[in-house]
């Protein structure tokens, strides 16, 4: 499961765009879910919610980079203000992944 977390998380990261993080990963994400024993919509669920977080928190990410322009602050003050938001949609995504393992096994 942490690898299925990691991978999504640091292609986001790199690419700062959603199509970059679902195209780098999700193909190795699913290859490593058929061939274990975690619930297939759990691992999309995770791989999913740490990858756009991963997307969000880029330097590249554009719109970021817009909005930091737009309000005249730096991109660290930026993701300071997101950060909390961003750290309870994880937790949201986690919580849930765990419901769907329990219950679809």
């Amino acid at each position: 499961m942490f690898v299925i977390a990691l991978l999504p998380f640091i292609s986001g990261i790199v690419t700062g765009v959603g199509m970059g993080y679902v195209g780098l990963s999700l193909p190795i994400v699913l290859g490593l879910l058929a061939s274990s024993d975690i619930p297939f919509k759990a691992g999309v669920v995770i791989a999913g919610a740490f990858g756009y977080s991963g997307m969000m928190l880029s330097p590249l990410h554009v719109c970021m980079v817009v909005t930091a322009q737009h309000f005249k602050t730096t991109l660290p003050a930026t993701i300071r203000k997101f950060a909390l938001p961003l750290g309870i949609f994880l937790m949201i995504a986690m919580a849930y992944s765990l419901l769907l393992s329990v219950v679809l096994r």
